[in-house]
Formats: C-alpha cells, sequence, structure tokens
C-alpha cells in the first residue's frame, strides 16, 4: 500500500505527539526529582519487530538503542499477552546500569500484535550496597541493585502487587518508588488510548505502512549523508580515569571507515572489561555510537531506519563488550567516551564540522541520610562546558552529550536533604582556548547539615576534554572535601564514597570543553568579552 505524503505527515505527527503525551504524563506524575525534575526517563513507539518508530523529543537520547534493544528481546523470547507489561533492567539487555527500567507493554488489535509500546525511567533507588545505586567499588553487578529481566509487573491489564511489593521492600525510599511505578503505567495507558484512537482514524495496516515508510525514508537520508563522505579509515583514542578499584586509565579505541553509503566503527582495540564499575554492555555501545551519528546529522528523523547503514563492531570481554554479571554503575562515563572518539573520528573525515570534545561525564552523586521520617535520598549529576567549532564558543552548563535531563532546581534538592547549595556558578578559566573557546564548566558547593552518606562516580579528573583544530584541552574536573576541618581529595579523582557531618562541605568542579582553531586567532575583542562575562580570570590570555 502506497502513502501519500499528508497521510504520512499527519501519523508520524500523531506518533511524535504519542510519546511526547506519554513523556509529559511521567514527569508530571513521578514522584522522585530525577524524573519530575530531572526528566531522566524516555519513551518510544516500536513496530511489532521491535524496531523503532519513534522516540519523545524530550526522551534521553542514550536510550535510543536501549529501549529498542529490549523491545527486540521482548520479541525473540517472551510472549506478551494483551495488558501485559513487562519489565527489564538487565544490563546485557539494554545496556545500561540497573537504575534504568525499562517497561514494554504490546498493542493488540483484536488477536494481531500491531505494535509496543516502550517506558523507561531512572529509578532512584533499587537496593544494593549504596544507597542510589552509583557504588564506586564494585566488583559485581549485583553490589548495585536488583536484576530483572522478562519480570511481569501487569498480567492481563492487572497490576502484580507482589511484584511491586518486591521493590519496594528492597528500596531504601519506596513511597517515591511506589509513585514512580504507577507515573509510567499512566503513561503507558495513555500511549495505548492514544494508539487505539489512531487505529480506529486510520486502520491498522495504514499506520504499519507510515511507519515502515518512516524508517525506509531515514535509512535513505542516512546513506545520502554517509555518501558525501570520503571513502577513509580514520583512529581515534581517549582514555577513562580508572575503574573505581584500580587506578590506571581504561582506553577507548575507535576505527572509523566510509565505505560508500555505510559506516563501519570499529572499537575492538578498546580495553578489556574492568574490574570495576566502569564497563559498558553492547547495547550500550550501540546506543553511543547512535547518539554520536545522530549529533553529525540532527536533521535525519530517529528510528530503526537510519541506523541501519552503521555497523558496530565490538569484542566480546571487552569494556565495551562487558560480559554479565560485570559492574556497569558508570556505564555513562565509558557511553561518553565511546561518543567522543566517533566525534572525533568523524571530525577528522568532515574537519570543516569538527567540533572540540564535551565535558563528557555524567558523574552521578548520590547522598543520604537517616531523617524523622525514615532514610532521606536524593540524586545529583554535573553539567559542564561544550567543545567549540566553526560556529563559535562552546556551550558552558550543558547536559552531557548522551542525554537532555535537567539539573533539579537547588530549591528541591535542598528541600528533600539536609544539604545547602551555597555555590552553583560558571568555573572560569576551564574552557579550552582557541579560535573559538570551549564552554566553561560549572563549580559547585555543597554545606552539609545532618550526618550524610555520599557515592559519587564520575570521571575526567586526570585530562580535560580534547581540542580540536589547534584548540587546547578544557580544565579537567576536581573534587575536594573538608570533612572535620580538613581537606580530602579522592584518591580516585572522580570516584568514592565520604561519610560527612553537620558543616561539612563538598566542591566539584566540572571540565569545560575543548578549543577549536589556532588561539592566537581569536580576536582581542572576543578575549575581553571573555573577562566581561566571567568565562575568563584576570588579564586576557
Amino acid at each position: 500500500m502506497s502513502i501519500d505524503s499528508v497521510t504520512l505527515a499527519v501519523v508520524r505527527g500523531a506518533f511524535e505527539e504519542l510519546v511526547r503525551e506519554m513523556d509529559d504524563t511521567l514527569v508530571s506524575s513521578a514522584f522522585s526529582p530525577i524524573i519530575s525534575e530531572g526528566r531522566d526517563c524516555a519513551h518510544a513507539l516500536f513496530d511489532p519487530g521491535g524496531d523503532l518508530i519513534v522516540q519523545g523529543e524530550q526522551s534521553l537520547p542514550l536510550f535510543v538503542a536501549s529501549m529498542q534493544a529490549v523491545c527486540r528481546h521482548v520479541v525473540q523470547t517472551t510472549g506478551l499477552g494483551r495488558g501485559d507489561v513487562m519489565l527489564c533492567n538487565h544490563p546485557d539487555v539494554g545496556g545500561t546500569h540497573v537504575q534504568d527500567m525499562k517497561m514494554i507493554m504490546p498493542l493488540y488489535v483484536g488477536d494481531r500484535l500491531c505494535f509496543y509500546l516502550g517506558s523507561a525511567g531512572h529509578w532512584s533507588d533499587v537496593g544494593g550496597a549504596v544507597p542510589g545505586g552509583w557504588h564506586p567499588e564494585a566488583r559485581s553487578v549485583f553490589a548495585e541493585g536488583l536484576v530483572v529481566d522478562g519480570l511481569r509487573l501487569v498480567k492481563g491489564g492487572v497490576v502484580d502487587e507482589e511484584v511491586i511489593g518486591m521493590f519496594l521492600t528492597n528500596a531504601r525510599v519506596p513511597v517515591p518508588l511506589e509513585g514512580d511505578i504507577n507515573a509510567h503505567l499512566a503513561a503507558l495507558n495513555v500511549g495505548q488510548r492514544r494508539l487505539d484512537e489512531l487505529v480506529g482514524r486510520y486502520g491498522v495496516e495504514t499506520l504499519l505502512d507510515v511507519a515502515s515508510e518512516m524508517k525506509c525514508r531515514s535509512e535513505q537520508a542516512m546513506r545520502a549523508r554517509i555518501r558525501e563522505l570520503p571513502d577513509r579509515t580514520v583512529a581515534f583514542s581517549a582514555v577513562l580515569d580508572n575503574d573505581g578499584v584500580n587506578d590506571a586509565p581504561i582506553t577507548i579505541a575507535c576505527d572509523l571507515s566510509v565505505r560508500g553509503d555505510s559506516l563501519v566503527i570499529d572499537l575492538t582495540r578498546s580495553s578489556d572489561q574492568s574490574e570495576g564499575p566502569i564497563n559498558l554492555p553492547r547495547p550500550g555501545t550501540l546506543t553511543a555510537c547512535m547518539v554520536a551519528v545522530k549529533h553529525w546529522w540532527p536533521e535525519i528523523p530517529i528510528n530503526a531506519g537510519c541506523f541501519t547503514p552503521v555497523e558496530i563492531v565490538t569484542r566480546p570481554g571487552s569494556v565495551l563488550d562487558s560480559r554479565f554479571p560485570a559492574p556497569v554503575a558508570g556505564y555513562s562515563e565509558v557511553l561518553l567516551r565511546v561518543v567522543d572518539v566517533v566525534f572525533a573520528c568523524l571530525g577528522q573525515i568532515d574537519s570543516a564540522h569538527s567540533i572540540g570534545c564535551s565535558f563528557g561525564t555524567t558523574s552521578g552523586i548520590s547522598i543520604s541520610s537517616s531523617g524523622p521520617d525514615g532514610i532521606e535520598l536524593g540524586a545529583w549529576y554535573l553539567d559542564g562546558g561544550y567543545g567549540g567549532s566553526e560556529f563559535g564558543d562552546g556551550l558552558s552548563g550543558g547536559t552531557p552529550a548522551h542525554s537532555m535531563a535537567r539539573l533539579p532546581p537547588v530549591e528541591i534538592f535542598e528541600h528533600r536533604l539536609p544539604v545547602r547549595i551555597l555555590q552553583r556558578a560558571i568555573r572560569p578559566d576551564s574552557g579550552g582556548d582557541g579560535t573559538h573557546r570551549g564552554g566553561c564548566g560549572t563549580m559547585y558547593e555543597f554545606e552539609f547539615t545532618r550526618n550524610c552518606s555520599i557515592a559519587f562516580l564520575g570521571d575526567r579528573s586526570r585530562q580535560g576534554p580534547f581540542g580540536t583544530n589547534g584548540g587546547l584541552a578544557g580544565a579537567p574536573a576536581s573534587w575536594s572535601f573538608i570533612v572535620g576541618g580538613r581537606e580530602w581529595r579522592p584518591p580516585m579523582g572522580a570516584k568514592g564514597t565520604v561519610a560527612v557531618a553537620a558543616g561539612d562541605r563538598m566542591c566539584v568542579m566540572s571540565p569545560g570543553g575543548g578549543g577549536w582553531g589556532p588561539p592566537e586567532k581569536r580576536s582581542r575583542q572576543r578575549r575581553d568579552e571573555d573577562i566581561v562575562g566571567g568565562y575568563v580570570k584576570g588579564a586576557a590570555k
């Protein structure tokens, strides 16, 4: 059946609005700030084979391949019936840490399974040795929290309260988690109603034909853009500080080849699987590569079709194809370094669009305390500087490149935890110098008003983000604590745990982005503006 352009545009818009409404439903209904304020979540629509049709425009990019991998796993291994909802946070299936729970629900028309809906979100706590799951010294995923794969939360439209009870029993903050679970189910119900309306309006065959055409057009557009590049193979390597257990650098190496209208991203030269929690299962590596490629050509609609021309090669047992039960709490640090090296390779092939490296660390921080009403738990993560490019200076204080998550407002954080945030500011002199300067990182200073336990899992404390085309590197991250009146710096740089008391402080400075172009070509006017704007201190460079 051929699809006319009007029907294609209208139905595609309806698909996009459907997942957008699911995003909004979860965010407006969730109890935990990491979802309700930070929007650490995603929603998507899949075809009967588990291929992505459309993902919410406010959904986190890192869930692009993650949810698709889970949905395909469901198609291959689990026979979901009408009204079922399956839960999965297994790292080898979805490629992220166990805090990221994915829900998959089928949509039937009569006896025919026609679509799947997906809802993913970061759950604040799913057990494990460290509150919040960011365990910087974990040697097994079992120390990071409960692992589930193919667990039915809803059976035939009836919620299994025993499954919910299992999660609540293992969670340090059960009340917010119960609210988040109900918010996920509400979002799935909204998606189901909207799909039912579309089926009634257009019929199943038209909807499936539109989905197929969307994938086909995205694939064609991606192949056309790749064909504009010269056939060539380039290489680039970057490192992570350490794995939290062994203080030795971890290499992420990429060999990228353009072959006609396809890309081959070969990551087999990367380091072996880590003992500590700096590992990335293969689905997470696929996500990283897809995020990078999609950023390079943002105009191409995102669905399974646009990634068909991209072949990704990994080595089983490596840090980018880790084997269960490898610890993965710091997976996002690895994912971001993969984005960095793919960007760098594409920049070598298409130098006119090269970009300095971004700050490249999520730096998850969990803070817990025993309060009058039980355990209090909150999560924080960092923003930082983007790299400069041919178009101008890098963004200051941006979210990580794999994410659209927002930092919760300071007031929300202070209201829920015994913490005062004394400073949240641009970090001067952190952006790499260049014709176009890297964006600045940020500075945070926390003061604690009661005993708290802190776990943090970040990176980029040893080397700053690299520049390109002659630009200089940005400043690395800096972590320090004042505990009992004395300064303490974590031996692993950006990873560790610490107990603090009232009056103790934590100071975190995120990296700035790498510069673009020779610094000597930056104009005097721009340097003066840097000083006035607070991006550079003292005399102009």
